[in-house]
């Protein structure tokens, strides 16, 4: 239960950052960067979890749980693609 809720917690935190990342920039390449080391640490943390690197518990993970960290990952490598497309098109301010 306790991974379970903290996989939802994870995956809350991604969609938010997708939205943060399309509603909130306003033009700052710093702020896409802060969205890629973002997408790259949930990209570890869930593949980690996929691969049973975390402690386990005795019963096995189940489909549901397995399915929301593939879906994580997958939010991940959105949320780093989206970032980088950002980062490339974003304004830069130039002095004059």
């Amino acid at each position: 239960m306790v991974i379970t809720l903290f996989t939802v917690f994870l995956i809350t935190l991604g969609v938010l950052s997708i939205w943060h990342l399309f509603a909130g920039l306003d033009g700052q390449v710093m702020s896409g960067k802060v969205l890629l080391l973002l997408a790259v640490e949930y990209f570890v943390v869930y593949v980690a979890g996929i691969a049973n690197i975390f402690p386990r518990s005795v019963a096995p993970m189940g489909q549901t749980l397995f399915a929301m960290e593939m879906l994580g990952a997958g939010l991940a490598v959105l949320l780093f693609v989206s970032a980088s497309r950002y980062i490339k098109t974003a304004p830069t301010h130039t002095s004059t």
